[in-house]
């Protein structure tokens, strides 16, 4: 019955026994493929017999075939040279102290390539001072590689880092100061060791508590804008007080390095200081050269290369009658802007006003100095001076020159005008006479010079002084002024002698002598009218009137088709004149 028991019973267990079989040989094929794919192999060494027993994923890390084909040695000779005596010393230590193994080391292939194995095992030992390692060994080349790369990474990166010109700073949102590079510690003179904390940081940096409590809550209000907006950190321009003292200002900004609430920020100041110093000291003299520019007596405009207005000082707008409502914004405002304002008052009345901005415009296109006259719409004369700038700007000046113009035409006047009669004098007739000699039109036809001498001009002098004979002068020139016309010219050649230029009308020499006699006639005519000369009281003096009677004798000469010179003409005229004396008084000789 018993027997018969355990054969049913063993009947019962055999299809158990075939599962749980068929379950090893499963897992048994999980391990295998999970041990290729981490790339693994488990090995054993025995401490009395110095056997190795390795899995078949350890035959394939070392490229063998079987287990009959690899040992220890063969272990150690796949080892990289310079790695055995470290793989020796790992053994030993592990065995001595029955601790665990954990030891890297290289392997040199077949094919000559070098693979990164990490070797971990457990030693047991017996109480008989038997012992058995029991462990495993891993490829680990590509871990070691990436790590290789990342620290290569890292270290280009600190090199980077310690390079930059820029001072930087790592720190946490607790506030602890991780990182300070080569250009922070040159720039402030802090060593991280002094500033392990912004609270340490802050008192050190701003002393000023009220300085240092705006700047902290300008700063922490930054950092919370961008972190809840995910935009970047705004530039915040503070001043630093370094070790030494001295202030530097900079311009910091903050980037996240991780994108945690705790992860770590990058700091970077940049140093304006030299910048700030440089645009206080523009300033400076941007001032002092405003305040120069406005104290100049002359009118200034100045322009940009796109002819935009950089500045004018308050005498241009004076010197122009512009006022507040009417002036013009720099920047904004243009050269033609100005040229069309005044073209539109009537200050240059000549030119259209297109072709008066364009002229304009060509002139300082063309970067000449260039300077110019033009009376305004109140007829105030007006000098302006258009001076390239080396900038690539043009500076205009202007000037109100009407007193110099006028003293100017005043000094020009004088020395062509005779100061008694207001006649144009000698050096105007050479003038005059010159360009009727070269005019070829004028030339065409016959002109005349009349030569006039006063009769008995002495005696008047003689007895009533020359007061009196001076005003007999003066009416004399009125008189002459009245007898001829536009086309004939009255000079005073000096003391009582005038001269008549008569321009050509005739190609005929007797119709010229004719009309030179008919204007001589009418000039004699008129000059031997009565003359009431009454010259004004001065300095209590009075002066009695009287009457006087003169007469003239004309001598002419027609001048001839070629060129003469004007002492030649006056010498042929003086000789008709003497012949016309010597006939009598109040006489006419024309030749």
């Amino acid at each position: 019955m018993f027997g018969q028991m355990m054969q049913k019973a063993d009947i019962d267990r055999r299809p158990k026994r075939k599962n749980k079989q068929q379950m090893l040989k499963r897992t048994d094929a999980l391990l295998k493929d999970a041990q290729g794919i981490a790339r693994i192999g488990f090995w054993q060494l025995d401490g009395d017999t110095l056997e190795l027993v390795c899995s078949e994923g350890m035959l394939e890390l070392f490229e063998f075939e079987d287990n009959g084909s690899f040992d220890r040695y063969r272990y150690a000779d796949r080892v990289h040279p310079d790695d055995r005596p470290l793989l020796d010393s790992a053994f030993r230590t592990a065995i001595k102290a029955a601790s665990r193994l954990d030891v890297q080391h290289r392997v040199i292939r077949r094919d000559g390539s070098i693979r990164h194995f990490r070797v971990m095992g457990r030693v047991d030992r017996h109480d008989e001072g038997h012992w058995r390692i029991v462990g495993t060994t891993q490829d680990v080349t590509e871990m070691v590689c990436q790590e290789i790369a990342l620290r290569e990474s890292e270290r280009r990166l600190t090199a980077t880092i310690e390079a930059s010109p820029l001072p930087l700073v790592l720190n946490d949102q607790q506030g602890r100061v991780i990182y300070l590079n080569a250009a922070f510690c040159r720039a402030f003179g802090y060593q991280l060791s002094e500033i392990p904390t912004f609270d340490h940081w802050w008192p050190l940096a701003h002393p000023d508590p009220d300085c240092r409590l705006r700047i902290q809550d300008e700063w922490r209000s930054r950092l919370i804008e961008a972190t809840a907006s995910g935009t970047a950190f705004r530039p915040m321009e503070i001043s630093i007080r370094a070790k030494d003292g001295s202030y530097r200002t900079v311009v910091a900004t903050a980037t996240p390095v991780e994108p945690t609430t705790d992860g770590l920020l990058l700091v970077a100041l940049y140093d304006i200081t030299d910048r700030k110093r440089l645009e206080e000291q523009l300033l400076h003299h941007g001032r002092y050269l405003q305040s120069v520019i406005d104290a100049s007596p002359t009118a200034l405009a100045m322009f940009d290369a796109d002819r935009r207005l950089i500045g004018v000082n308050q005498r241009f707008y004076e010197i122009h009658q512009i006022g507040r409502e009417d002036e013009f914004t720099p920047g904004k405002d243009k050269f033609d802007d100005l040229a069309r304002y005044l073209h539109a008052r009537g200050d240059f009345p000549k030119h259209s006003v297109e072709a008066f901005v364009t002229l304009c415009i060509e002139h300082i296109n063309r970067r000449q100095h260039l300077r110019f006259e033009r009376k305004t719409f109140q007829n105030r004369v007006m000098e302006f001076e258009c001076i390239p700038l080396e900038a690539g700007g043009t500076l205009i000046s202007c000037m109100d020159i009407t007193d110099r113009a006028r003293k100017l035409d005043d000094a020009q006047i004088a020395a062509l005008h005779d100061p008694l009669t207001l006649l144009p004098n000698r050096r105007a007739l050479e003038s005059r006479y010159d360009g009727m000699m070269t005019d070829q039109p004028a030339r065409s036809t016959l002109a005349a010079l009349l030569l006039i001498d006063l009769d008995r001009f002495k005696a008047i002098n003689d007895k009533f002084g020359h007061i009196y004979g001076d005003l007999l002068l003066i009416e004399v020139a009125d008189r002459l002024r009245a007898c001829v016309g536009n086309t004939k010219l009255v000079f005073r050649l000096g003391g009582d002698e005038f001269i008549v230029l008569i321009s050509g009308s005739t190609t005929d020499n007797a119709d010229a002598r004719e009309a030179a006699e008919r204007i001589a006639n009418d000039i004699c005519a008129s000059l031997s009218r009565p003359y009431r000369l009454q010259p004004a009281a001065e300095e209590g003096t009075e002066y009695e009137e009287c009457t006087y009677e003169c007469s003239a004798s004309v001598g002419g000469w027609v001048l001839p088709p070629t060129t003469v010179s004007l002492t030649i003409a006056i010498k042929k005229a003086d000789e008709a004149l003497y012949r016309a004396k010597s006939l009598g008084r109040n006489a006419i000789l024309i030749h």
